[in-house]
Parts: structure tokens; C-alpha cells; sequence
């Protein structure tokens, strides 16, 4: 696949170039693990819902990745010429693949001229039926140049089928509507025309032009609000992102990369949105490829930052990079260099990026790496001093000790382990969740007050946490799993919601309103009560006799040693009462299970003279 790395030509000749080494090194903030080998010559790949991988090979295999491995058998052999840039270069699924199990493939067929192909085939399995294959397009016959086929095939987001097609080697192909070479198609799932397609008026295949005036539009994405980045390798001057437009004119080849001052341009005429010099600069390569918007799904389990969600991915073949590029700010940045003829990217359904080397025949997974964060107690529980739970605060630093910026929701977790090790799920001591910007070397103090009820004695453990760490979303990244303190003894959990009436007594008549009453809940224990609880009031005979209810309301969450909000009640006594002195009780229960505190001796009471 090196004849479209170097663009340089004679008539038909073309100038091969010798295949890089291997030397990866991933960005700072990278990393990257090897997902699959075994690949011959791969061109394109595409992920299928269940996360299988489609790969094309160039010379006509059709290979299926699932598990990380690459299966043995080919899931499709199609006869094709692979000369040159030729072969099987492009793979899509239906975006309904998952109930129709369509994909589509573009490659080069010698029946009965040597053409470029667009077809459909369906999968069952691991295998592609041959036999069910539905032509879509074919394309014009070739010159004998084998480069500059394109290869690319996407959905839209508008369910329509894009196509990548190649000038052929001949920038005279690129501008006419009555060629559809060096052009941008755009198709209905079935092979025929959209009825929006800019070019409607025209006859014949022609209809199918979405886009003109490209050289080498070996690779494009589709982002999910429907915008189109389309990589036109260059000839000899400059390597060009550009943004899709219906009916736009990338200027091939009256330009090539942004239009100069006073240039002439085409009607229709769409400038770069970033152009790289071929011949140096700080981002130069002779072949862009690649080509993925980070959009991490919803099933993703890494990230990358949460800055560069949106941002687009390319890579160049012939440099063997991979970079960002940021459409806000037009600044690009670095992902990975060193890669063996990287040829497409993809973001998986875990959120990492894939990306496809020609030369090493295997698919890399590049991920963010985890922050380099310390954590620590600068002031905690010892094993001299009981802790006073919602009284005490640990005085927690995190620190940024790697050399890649942190701006993350992060949680920063105190929790109690027994000396065997073994952590109950209650036994979270303290925690609080928040974002965290960190430079290089910076740091932050915290305060954690002990804030959780905990139904827990005897010797414990504690131990300090960073959690939700990018680059491991799915399961708790422990930072530092440090022994701060212990082992500790701590005493049984308890709460004692003492009710208190105010009044001393009250005096009422038979069957009337009692005055207002306030009544003061004061925790006595060493946990806040933060479950619902009720106050019952009643009044029995003074001596002895049944208790009458009252009137029932509800308590607030109490912290140990201060008190709830007075309850300031009116209630209204039973009727049928005799004179004479009743006790009036109020008692505070458990209104929900599951608390793990016993109120059931939590009671007041005051005498009540009825006159």
C-alpha cells in the first residue's frame, strides 16, 4: 500500500517507498496495549454492535476479529486485483446491522474490466454469504494506474451510504460531473439515488455525486450530529482535512491544500480545515489516513479527557502518527507516534481508540492513561484518640505527581477494613466527590468530616482511596490503597434521639385544644440518624391505664450531639376524657427498616391536668 504514500509519479509508475519500522510511543497521557494480530495487508476495518471487528485485507479476505483474536477463517474471499493501491479497500455495517446483519464492501474486480465495486453482502455468524451479494455501484473502468482508488464507505447519519472515490491518477478526473472519479458519492442503502443529492439533475450514475474536486479521498468519518471529515492525501505540497459539504468543491487540481491570496477557485469552492505541509513542520507527512470523532458510547469503560470528546482523530500512513485535532480551536495534538502504516482509526465500544497498521497486520488500542495522583492523610484517626463521628475532620492532599494535567470528577473515600481484610460494604468512614483540575506538580487540601452511619465495633483498619480515575470508569481505580491509622478500636454505633418537652406540664380543659407544646430531639449517640423516624404522642391515666394515640409526626436527620428543630405541636385531646391528671408520652420509633438503630426506649412525657 505504499504507491498513495508518497503521491509521486511518472505516467504510470509509481515510486514505492520502503515500509517504516515499528518504533511506537504513545503521548503523554496515552497508552496503548496490542488488541489482534495476525492481519495480512489490512485496509479498513468496521466495529459491529456486539463488538466484533470487520476487517478488510487488501488482498480480497474479509476478516472478522472477536475476543481480541483474529479468527482463522476468513469470513469472506473475494477475487480481487490487488495491484497497487487496488484490492479490498473499504468495509461499513448497515447501521441496522444488528437485525439485518448487512455489510458493505469496496474493492477492486477484474469482471469484466478492471473496476472499482461497491457491494452488499449479509453475515451469518462469522461468515459472509457469497452468494448473497447485490451490486450497488460499479465504477469507471481504470487507467493502468493502480493508485488513487480512495476506498473509504460510511453511513451517514442520515442512513445514506458515502463513498470515497480516487482520481485514478489523473487530476483530470477530479472536477467534470460526467466522471465520478476523484468524487464523494452518496447512495441509498439499496444502490439507488437519494433524491437530495446535489447533483439530481444530472443522468445516469452521475446522480450519485455528492462531493467533487478531491485526489486521494482514501479516508472520512461520520460524526453522530451528521458532520463529514473527508482526508485528501496531497501530491507534493500539503495533506488536507476537510469538511464535508453537499455539492462542495475541494478544488483538485486547481488547489491543493488553503487557497493562496488571489488564487482562482471553482464555484462551490470549501478551503481546508486544516491543511499539514508534506515537506516538514511541526505536523508534516506525505499519506493522511485514519479518521474517527472521539465519541466514547455509552458503553464505553475508558476515556480519553473529557476535553477532547468531539475532537477528530487522523493518522498518516507514511509518518506513522496519530493526532487530534480540535475543530474550536484548530489545534492539533499528539496521540501516538511510531505506528507501522496506520491506515484507520475507529473508537471502540469501550471508548478507546483502535487503530489499523498495513505494514504490522495488527489493531492497536491506544487508551488515556491513568493521572499519576498521590494521595495521603496529612491529619487523621490514630489509634489513641476514638474517633467522634460527624465531629472530627481528616485533613486529606491529593496531589498530581505525573506530568499530564488532571481535570476530573474524582472521589476521595476513607473506608474501615477489618485486620483479615475484608470490607464490608457499610464500612465507608468518610467521602466526598468533586472536580479536580490539577497542573503538573500542583496540589489540593481536603476536609472529610466522618459523616456516615456505621454499624460497626471492634478493631478496624482505616484506609484512603482515589476513585473514578479516567481510564477506568467501569471498575474503582484505588490510586493509593494506603494503612493510615490503626488498628483502631471503635465503639459500637449507636443513636439516642432523647426526646425533651419544654413545658414542665399543661393544664387544659375536657375535650379542648392543649397549648402549643415544643418538644426538643437531641442526639445523645455517636452517629447521625439520618433514616425516617416518627413521634408518637398519647396519654394515659396518671397511675396506670390504657394509652389514647394522639397525633403522629415525622423526624429530621440529627446529628450526634446537636438537636433537630424544635417540634412545635397542637393537640387536640380525645373526647370522653374525665377530669383528673394524665401523663402525656411522646415516643420516637423507627419509621423504616433497615436503619440499624434501636429507638424503641427513645421517650418523654410531662403531667396533663384536665379540669
Amino acid at each position: 500500500m505504499s504507491h498513495f504514500a508518497t503521491g509521486a509519479q511518472t505516467g504510470h509508475k509509481v515510486v514505492e517507498s520502503l515500509e517504516p519500522r515499528r518504533l511506537f510511543a504513545a503521548a503523554a497521557g496515552f497508552a496503548d496495549t496490542l488488541f489482534a494480530t495476525g492481519l495480512s495487508q489490512p485496509t479498513a476495518f468496521a466495529f459491529a454492535p456486539d463488538g466484533r471487528l470487520f476487517v478488510a485485507q487488501q488482498g480480497g479476505a474479509l476478516r472478522v476479529i472477536k475476543d481480541g483474536a483474529t479468527l482463522a477463517d476468513p469470513a469472506l474471499l473475494l477475487d480481487v486485483d490487488s495491484q497497487g493501491e487496488r484490492g479490498l479497500i473499504g468495509v461499513a455495517l448497515d447501521p441496522s446491522f444488528s437485525q439485518n446483519g448487512l455489510i458493505y464492501l469496496h474493492y477492486t474486480t477484474e469482471t469484466p474490466t478492471v473496476h472499482n465495486r461497491v457491494s452488499r453482502f449479509t453475515v451469518a455468524g462469522d461468515t459472509v454469504e457469497p452468494a448473497s451479494e447485490q451490486v450497488l455501484i460499479d465504477l469507471p473502468t481504470l487507467s493502468g494506474a493502480t493508485n488513487h482508488n480512495g476506498g473509504a464507505i460510511h453511513f451517514g447519519t442520515d442512513g445514506k451510504l458515502y463513498i470515497g472515490v480516487g482520481d485514478n491518477a489523473d487530476p483530470a478526473n477530479a472536477q467534470p460531473l460526467d466522471s465520478l472519479l476523484g468524487k464523494i458519492l452518496r447512495l441509498n442503502a439499496d444502490g439507488s439515488i437519494p433524491d437530495d443529492n446535489p447533483f439530481r439533475a444530472l443522468q445516469g450514475a452521475q446522480e450519485a455525486i455528492w462531493a467533487r474536486g478531491l485526489r486521494n479521498p482514501y479516508t472520512f468519518a461520520v460524526r453522530s450530529d451528521g458532520r463529514i471529515h473527508i482526508n485528501d492525501v496531497g501530491q507534493s505540497s500539503f495533506e488536507e482535512i476537510n469538511l464535508g459539504v453537499a455539492g462542495g468543491n475541494y478544488g483538485w487540481p486547481i488547489t491543493e491544500g488553503k487557497r493562496g491570496a488571489g488564487q482562482d477557485v471553482p464555484d462551490g469552492y470549501v478551503d481546508p480545515l486544516f491543511a499539514y505541509d508534506r515537506s516538514g513542520g511541526p505536523v508534516s507527512g506525505p499519506s493522511i489516513a485514519g479518521g474517527a470523532f472521539y465519541e466514547p458510547p455509552i458503553t464505553a469503560t475508558v476515556s480519553f479527557p473529557a476535553s477532547m470528546t468531539g475532537d477528530y482523530l487522523f493518522a498518516d500512513w507514511g509518518s506513522g502518527f496519530v493526532k487530534s485535532f480540535d475543530i474550536a480551536t484548530r489545534k492539533v495534538s499528539p496521540v501516538a507516534s511510531g505506528l507501522s502504516g496506520p491506515l484507520d482509526i475507529a473508537v471502540g465500544p469501550d471508548g478507546a481508540a483502535y487503530v489499523l497498521e498495513y505494514h504490522a497486520g495488527q489493531v492497536t488500542r491506544i487508551a488515556a492513561s491513568p493521572p499519576d495522583l498521590a494521595i495521603a492523610l496529612t491529619q487523621g484517626p490514630s489509634s489513641t484518640s476514638p474517633i467522634q463521628l460527624d465531629r472530627d475532620v481528616v485533613k486529606v492532599r491529593v496531589e498530581n505527581a505525573g506530568t499530564v494535567a488532571v481535570n476530573e470528577r474524582l472521589t476521595v473515600r476513607l473506608r474501615l477494613t477489618d485486620p483479615s481484610g475484608i470490607e464490608p460494604p457499610s464500612d465507608v468512614l468518610a467521602q466526598t466527590t468533586r472536580r479536580f483540575a490539577l497542573k503538573p506538580g500542583g496540589g489540593v487540601n481536603l476536609n472529610l468530616r466522618y459523616a456516615y452511619p456505621l454499624a460497626v465495633a471492634g478493631e478496624r483498619t482505616v484506609e484512603i482511596e482515589l476513585l473514578g480515575v479516567t481510564g477506568d470508569a467501569a471498575d474503582a481505580n484505588t490510586v493509593n490503597n494506603l494503612a493510615t491509622a490503626g488498628p483502631l478500636q471503635i465503639a459500637a454505633a449507636t443513636v439516642d434521639l432523647s426526646p425533651a418537652f419544654r413545658q414542665q406540664s399543661v393544664t387544659a380543659a375536657a375535650g379542648a385544644r392543649l397549648p402549643a407544646l415544643t418538644l426538643d430531639l437531641r442526639n445523645l449517640g455517636t452517629v447521625a440518624f439520618s433514616g425516617r423516624a416518627e413521634v408518637a404522642f398519647s396519654i394515659t391515666p396518671q397511675g396506670g391505664g390504657e394509652a389514647t394515640p394522639i397525633k403522629t409526626v415525622a423526624t429530621r436527620k440529627v446529628i450526634p450531639g446537636q438537636s433537630d428543630k424544635p417540634l412545635r405541636v397542637r393537640l387536640q385531646l380525645p373526647a370522653g376524657l374525665a377530669s383528673g391528671v394524665y401523663e402525656l408520652s411522646a415516643k420516637v420509633t423507627a419509621a423504616e427498616p433497615g436503619i440499624g438503630e434501636d429507638l424503641s426506649n427513645d421517650s418523654a412525657g410531662i403531667p396533663v391536668t384536665i379540669n
